[in-house]
């Protein structure tokens, strides 16, 4: 898959003549972010504050009506589907995760596609694989919580607790069973951001 996918965007990289348009249909001067230093310094607010000081703070909250009207704010809000009253913590939990992007954000050179759509290029992929190896695929659960055993330094999950049609359970783990933790922020959510999922692989 990652062959395939790094061949493809290879072959055909991606680029935008006309990253903005205005005036029905007119390309409009995107050479530039737009943002002024004081706008610049309200982003880097935004990463740097702690988690506690953006609880149900939204983007339109958190920034100026400049940085809000700026050609980096049209790039970013077009590229990952934001909105004014989205969270703000969301923005800055993607801004960490993907600021290797920003360079190409004004010209979409940062962002390269599967060949198909995700789901087909690598979803039924993986998961074909992934049933071949005699994984056990848990759908519509929803993981609550990890118990945890901390001692020291080292923190070592016992158990997952989740909840599924049937209700709650917990599952146990042993010693040698592997714990794999992918956070997602939840985008159109502007209080609760963190959707936990567990991947386990037993011994």
């Amino acid at each position: 898959m990652l062959d395939e996918f790094s061949i493809v965007n290879d072959a055909d990289k991606n680029w935008t003549n006309a990253r903005l348009l205005e005036k029905q249909g007119q390309i409009k001067d995107f050479s530039t972010m737009g943002l002024s230093k004081l706008q610049q310094i309200e982003l880097m607010k935004l990463l740097l504050a702690r988690k506690e000081d953006l609880d149900n703070v939204t983007v339109e909250e958190w920034f100026s009506e400049g940085f809000l009207n700026s050609n980096f704010y049209m790039f970013w809000r077009t590229i990952f589907s934001f909105q004014n009253w989205h969270s703000a913590l969301d923005m800055k939990l993607y801004a960490h995760g993907l600021r290797y992007l920003m360079d190409g954000l004004s010209d979409m050179t940062s962002r390269v596609f599967p060949k198909y759509n995700q789901c087909d290029s690598f979803i039924r992929p993986l998961m074909t694989c992934w049933k071949g190896q005699g994984v056990n695929i848990k759908y519509e659960t929803i993981v609550t919580d990890l118990e945890l055993d901390v001692s020291g330094e080292a923190k070592t999950a016992t158990a997952i607790r989740c909840h599924t049609g049937g209700g709650d359970h917990t599952i146990e783990l042993g010693a040698r069973d592997m714990v794999f933790i992918i956070a997602g922020p939840i985008v159109e959510d502007t209080a609760n951001t963190w959707e936990t999922v567990a991947l386990t692989c037993k011994a």
